[in-house]
C-alpha cells in the first residue's frame, strides 16, 4: 500500500485492480499479507477488501508469528495502467466485469436498470406520481488543486442553462466512499477535467457518460488513461480539448513558451518539464459559449 496510494486513480491501477486480478477467483478463501500498510486506505475500500478476503489483514511489518499456508502468491498480477487484459485474466476478467463487481460490492442497482434520468421519465410515463420531465444529472468535479476550473460558477451556470441538474463535488479523501458512490450512480454523466477523480467513473451506469475536460497538449494522456476504458466498461466518454486560450498557461507565459505554442515538442524534452507546465501549473478557464457545443451534444448522446 506504498507508493502513489491515497490518489484514487493510483489506489485503483496500482492496488485495487491488481489485487482483484490477483485474487477474486479464490472466492474470498484467501488472506492479505500487507507490507506497509496503511490505515486509511484499508477504512476507506473495506467493502472492496473484506469481500476479496474473508479472513483479518495481516500487517506484514509488524507480524511477529510463524505462518503456515499451503500456498502463496507473492506481489499482485498488473496487465497495465488502469487495465485488464482478458487474455491474461483468470476467467477472462474484463474491465466491464471490475466495474460491475464494483458496483456489487457497493449494493448499487443491478444491472438492466437504465441511466437514471431515463429510468425516472419511464416511471412517470407509466403512472408515477410526477408529469414533470426529469433532467439529466451532471456531476461537475471541482478540483481543488492543479487542473482546476477557474470560471466554476459561470460552467456550472452554462450547464444548468443547456438544460441539465448539476451537482458540484469536491471529492475528499477522507468521504463516504459509499456515499459518494451513490451519489455518482445518481447521476447521467460525469464531468471533470483530466484527473484521479474522474476514476469515479467505476460507479456509473452502463451507458452513462464520462465527459473529460482536456487540458492544453494532454489529449494523448486523457485518452490511455480514462477514455479507452470508459468505452472497455460500457460508458460513453465524450471529451471536450481546450483551446490554449482556456489553459492559464496562455495567461501567464504568453503564446511564445514553448508549453503554450508547442507541447508535443515539450514532451520531447522529457517527463519532467511536461509534468512541470501541463500537469502541475494549468488551471483551465473554459470559454462557455464554444463548450455550450459539446453540452448540446451531451444531451443528444442522452437522448439516444
Amino acid at each position: 500500500m506504498n507508493g502513489l496510494t491515497s490518489n484514487p486513480w493510483h489506489d485503483f491501477s496500482d492496488v485495487l485492480i491488481p489485487l482483484f486480478i490477483t485474487t477474486r477467483a479464490y472466492d474470498g478463501e484467501i488472506q492479505f499479507l500487507v507490507t506497509d500498510l496503511r490505515p486509511w486506505f484499508v477504512d476507506k475500500y473495506h467493502l472492496i477488501l473484506t469481500n476479496l478476503s474473508r479472513y483479518d489483514i495481516i500487517d506484514f511489518n509488524k507480524d511477529t508469528g510463524v505462518r503456515c499456508y499451503p500456498h502463496i502468491i507473492v506481489g499482485l498480477r498488473s496487465h497495465g495502467d488502469l487495465s485488464i487484459d482478458p487474455a491474461r485474466a483468470p476467467h477472462n476478467y474484463t474491465m466491464l466485469d471490475f466495474r460491475m463487481y464494483i458496483r456489487d460490492v457497493f449494493s448499487l442497482p443491478p444491472e438492466g436498470q437504465g441511466i437514471p434520468y431515463k429510468e425516472t421519465n419511464k416511471k412517470n410515463k407509466n403512472g408515477g406520481t410526477s408529469t414533470e420531465e426529469q433532467k439529466p444529472r451532471l456531476m461537475l468535479i471541482n478540483r481543488a488543486g492543479i487542473r482546476k476550473f477557474v470560471n466554476l460558477p459561470e460552467i456550472s451556470a452554462a450547464v444548468q442553462a443547456a438544460g441539465f441538474e448539476v451537482l458540484v463535488v469536491e471529492p475528499l479523501r477522507d468521504m463516504s466512499l459509499e456515499d459518494f458512490s451513490r451519489q455518482v450512480d445518481s447521476c447521467d454523466v460525469l464531468m471533470g477535467a483530466h484527473g484521479a477523480a474522474l476514476t469515479s467513473f467505476f460507479f456509473l451506469r452502463t451507458n452513462a457518460v464520462m465527459l473529460q475536460v482536456v487540458p492544453w497538449g494532454l489529449e494523448r494522456e486523457a485518452m490511455s488513461y480514462f477514455g479507452v476504458h470508459a468505452k472497455n466498461m460500457m460508458l460513453q466518454d465524450i471529451e471536450y480539448s481546450i483551446t490554449v486560450e482556456e489553459s492559464t498557461l496562455y495567461e501567464k507565459y504568453g503564446k511564445y513558451h514553448l508549453a503554450v505554442r508547442d507541447p508535443e515538442a515539450l514532451r520531447k524534452q522529457g517527463w519532467q518539464l511536461l509534468r512541470q507546465y501541463l500537469w502541475d501549473e494549468q488551471d483551465i478557464r473554459l470559454n462557455v459559449t464554444r463548450f455550450s457545443l459539446t453540452l448540446h451534444q451531451l444531451l443528444r448522446t442522452l437522448g439516444e
